[in-house]
């Protein structure tokens, strides 16, 4: 009987339109579709369907992000322009889904040619035509040219400005750090008539308390926004939090999340708390930040930014067997650890040779989940006390050295200056050959070098026999000056080619360096992007901006086939 009653409502209590909605099985095929070129043939096939061009919004936005992450823009243009066909595109709504789904995916020429080319559909030019228009142009990083284009436009169709066009202008100024063009917004907007709503003043507060040194521009902005009689929310809230822990004013943070546990109203969120965590691990008080983050595990109210953040801090604090804890902990929560997050473990596991322990978290991440598979125990780390890595050996030598000389040693940084220079190599030789144990063997060899060659002084003034070994240490200052001195200034000091050699090796290193070093700040900064978890609470321009730099990280890490 229930069953029956199912048939009969879906039957005559659903709209037409409900009832066109694309089948499950259909949708999960989207999902499931590795190879792109088949997904681009079944959403050609698909948009055939009146029910799939107006209820599946989100597979349209699901298939164009994979298809520009994949860096595939002329398929994105052949099911985009195939839209253009159908009678929808009439709708402004529709109209207006195309121009968007080519700014997320970095085609602003296309966009602002469909935005030409609605009167052509029958579709009017309105302002919310403009304003999804202009965040296509902040889609695509052309801060620059938004307001322009906004006054442009609004003169040119006879609009006015509402709140959305606003926001999108004074999010804009702020990627562009014009700082007091953004707020001067407000001024302009309440002349006009337009009354700044809690979005406006969340993108202002959000930007201007991220910045230690706007922290005050902050508050006299909190102050106008509580004076014009808006109650502020938990994002503004929250934003007012940042600003106190990046100015490191803990103690009024703290207060400030007391304030709001005790608020009826209004409770702290996951937000609230990750950032009171972070504050406290930059503070160096890992206690507290274990303390807020095991009341969130136990609320069951953690997100990818309470296991990231933390984990980060502790192993760059000190923390490392706290952040090892809480990487396990995160790894039985779907979805909750990152890459990044582990790979900063295992990293602090190896250089203090705890291989074993390594190895168990790398295989634990394997088992989780596929996004783990590339991790691997360097081969130079997988047996300890063997082949550690450089760090490993290092840290190792330093534990030596404190035991010996009960002291430690702070000549690290020179030694790695140093110890690729033949002089040291000398050295190092000579005092193995001390320490190695007089074998007949080993004394014949040492005897018949000695009687094959001269022998050489370790004195750099005196070296006037020349060894025809061409790892020859150079001669030193004074001997090469006066060898210049008797034999004229074309004279080619012996070794010159070997010294120019390892010159040119040694800055080759550095340039390696270097390189490696850019690349894990880019990769640094694409995790902290990554790990920002993109909710409803966001505004439309922040969300948006986040979820462009998602797709262009995924589009240069090329995730998907």
């Amino acid at each position: 009987m229930a069953s029956c009653s199912r048939i009969l409502f879906r039957t005559f209590c659903t709209s037409p339109l409900l009832r066109l909605r694309p089948s499950r099985p259909l949708l999960r095929s989207f999902l499931e579709e590795k190879d792109l070129t088949k997904l681009v043939e079944k959403f050609k096939e698909s948009s055939e369907l009146e029910g799939f061009r107006n209820t599946a919004t989100n597979l349209y936005k699901h298939t164009v992000n994979r298809l520009a992450s994949a860096r595939q823009f002329s398929s994105i243009e052949e099911i985009l322009e195939l839209q253009k066909k159908y009678k929808d595109i009439s709708r402004e709504g529709f109209a207006v889904r195309i121009i968007s789904l080519y700014g997320k995916a970095g085609m602003l020429d296309h966009a602002l040619k469909t935005f030409e080319e609605l009167p052509e559909f029958k579709c009017n030019r309105t302002i919310k035509c403009v304003n999804v228009l202009l965040s296509a142009y902040v889609d695509c990083k052309k801060y620059d040219e938004v307001e322009p284009l906004m006054r442009q436009l609004m003169t040119k169709f006879e609009l006015t400005p509402d709140i959305y066009s606003y926001n999108i202008v004074i999010g804009a100024f702020f990627q562009r750090g014009n700082f007091d063009e953004a707020v001067a917004m407000l001024d302009e907007m309440e002349k006009n008539g337009v009354e700044p709503n809690l979005i406006t003043y969340f993108i202002i507060l959000n930007n201007l308390y991220s910045k230690s040194e706007l922290f005050l521009e902050g508050e006299e902005i909190w102050s106008r926004m509580e004076k014009s009689g808006l109650a502020p929310d938990i994002r503004c809230y929250n934003s007012k939090l940042k600003g106190l822990v990046v100015t490191g004013k803990m103690s009024e943070a703290v207060k400030l999340v007391e304030e709001l546990e005790n608020n009826a109203g209004m409770k702290p969120d996951v937000f609230t708390y990750n950032t009171l965590i972070k504050g406290y691990c930059n503070d160096g008080n890992l206690d507290e930040a274990k303390r807020v983050f095991d009341a969130l595990v136990k609320k069951k109210s953690t997100n990818r930014h309470s296991f990231c953040d933390i984990v980060h801090c502790l192993c760059e604090k000190g923390g490392l067997d706290t952040a090892l804890e809480m990487c396990n902990v995160g790894l039985g929560t779907k979805g909750s650890v990152n890459v990044g997050s582990v790979q900063a473990v295992m990293d602090g596991l190896i250089k203090e040779s705890r291989i074993q322990e390594a190895k168990k978290l790398v295989e634990l991440a394997k088992s989780k989940s596929p996004i783990f598979s590339h991790l691997e125990i360097p081969s130079a780390s997988r047996k300890s006390g063997e082949n550690l890595s450089e760090d490993g050996k290092i840290k190792k030598a330093k534990i030596m050295y404190k035991k010996i000389e009960k002291k430690e040693f702070k000549l690290v940084r020179s030694w790695k200056e140093l110890r690729l220079h033949k002089k040291w190599q000398d050295y190092v030789e000579k005092t193995n050959d001390q320490l190695r144990p007089q074998s007949s063997t080993s004394s014949r060899r040492r005897n018949s070098s000695n009687n094959s060659s001269p022998a050489t002084d370790l004195n750099e003034d005196d070296d006037e026999v020349v060894s025809p070994n061409k790892n020859q240490r150079p001669r030193g200052r004074k001997t090469g000056k006066e060898l210049r001195r008797r034999k004229g200034t074309n004279y080619e000091i012996p070794g010159i080619s070997e010294l120019s050699e390892l010159m040119g090796s040694y800055i080759e290193d550095r340039k390696n360096v270097h390189e490696r070093k850019l690349k894990l700040q880019e990769f640094e900064h694409d995790e902290r992007i990554m790990r920002i978890n993109i909710t409803d609470d966001m505004d439309e321009m922040t969300k948006q901006f986040y979820e462009q730099e998602k797709k262009n990280i995924m589009a240069r890490r090329s995730l998907f086939p």
